[in-house]
């Protein structure tokens, strides 16, 4: 298909349904993260909030299919973004398609809260960078950092997402 094309028309040619969907978002994390392991993920994750809340949004996401794919859908959707990206994404959908595995609801939603943290931490809507002159005579800068909102998508892991707004953006 032509480069312009969206997830959704991408997804939809591929006949692509929820199912296949979630696996996709597991091959693509495994493939990027060079298939670090789930308790690896599930580290860096709670590094960048609390060990609390990544279980409370795995136990939410192992629980709750709708939750999984919703999340699961912004992962996509933040990769899918980067044109870069979008080679990796058809890959991972097209090997979901050809090799559905079966696993515990668990290994689906540790690579989808691991990816959350990806999207958050790169969706910024806005940077400001400020420069300030203090008293002292030296100067300063600082970045305030606005992100997109995907609390309104996912209210049960607002908290985890919200943790994960708050470090500092990849460069």
């Amino acid at each position: 298909m032509e480069m312009t094309e969206s997830l959704a028309q991408f997804l939809n040619a591929e006949g692509i349904n929820s199912a296949k969907l979630q696996y996709a978002v597991r091959y693509l994390i495994a493939r990027t993260t060079d298939f670090t392991p789930a308790d690896e993920l599930r580290r860096i994750a709670a590094a960048a909030a609390s060990d609390e809340l990544v279980d409370q949004a795995v136990t939410e996401l192992s629980a709750n299919s709708d939750a999984l794919l919703e999340a699961d859908l912004v992962v996509l959707d933040a990769f899918w973004a980067d044109k870069a990206n979008r080679d990796e994404v058809r890959e991972a959908v097209r090997s979901a398609a050809e090799r559905l595995p079966v696993d515990p609801a668990v290994l689906l939603a540790v690579p989808a809260v691991y990816g959350l943290f990806v999207a958050v931490t790169k969706g910024r809507k806005k940077v400001n960078k400020i420069t300030r002159y203090n008293a002292d005579g030296t100067w300063e800068q600082q970045e305030q950092v606005e992100y997109q909102d995907p609390v309104n998508l996912l209210k049960p892991l607002g908290a985890l997402l919200t943790k994960f707004a708050e470090q500092p953006p990849k460069e």
